[in-house]
Formats: structure tokens, sequence, C-alpha cells
């Protein structure tokens, strides 16, 4: 089974652009696999990319302000 058909569509999180990454899911954020990065284009300056319940977010480590989210089920 892939990663992406295991995920519970009903009761995934929803994220915003302009918004900010709960705290609780932090510790959940797993590094994008290097092969994906040669699909999407790099991310801004001292923002990175990770990936969460079927998103790719594009978010500052600092502050976990969502600059960009990409779904991967749409």
């Amino acid at each position: 089974m892939s990663r992406l058909a295991a995920i519970n569509r009903a009761n995934r999180i929803r994220f915003v652009i302009g918004g900010f990454f709960p705290y609780a899911y932090i510790p959940d954020i797993a590094p994008l696999p290097p092969d994906v990065y040669g699909y999407l284009p790099p991310p801004p300056p001292g923002y990175a990319m990770g990936y969460y319940d079927g998103y790719v977010v594009v978010y500052d480590p600092v502050t976990y302000y969502i600059a960009n989210v990409i779904d991967l089920l749409q």
C-alpha cells in the first residue's frame, strides 16, 4: 500500500497559505524524498519544504508560517 493510499481523507488537517503550522503536528513533518526536489521549484531563501499527510508544505522553520501548499491527493 502506498503512503498516499493510507491517508484518511475525511479526517486530515487542512493547510491554508498564509496560516501557521499547528504546533501539535510539527514533530510529524517528514522531509521530502530527494527525487521529489527535482520536480518542484526550490523554496524561497530561509524556507523549508516538508511532507505531512498528503501535503507538500513550504514553511518558515522558525515561525512555521505556511508560504505554499501542494495537495498531492487532488
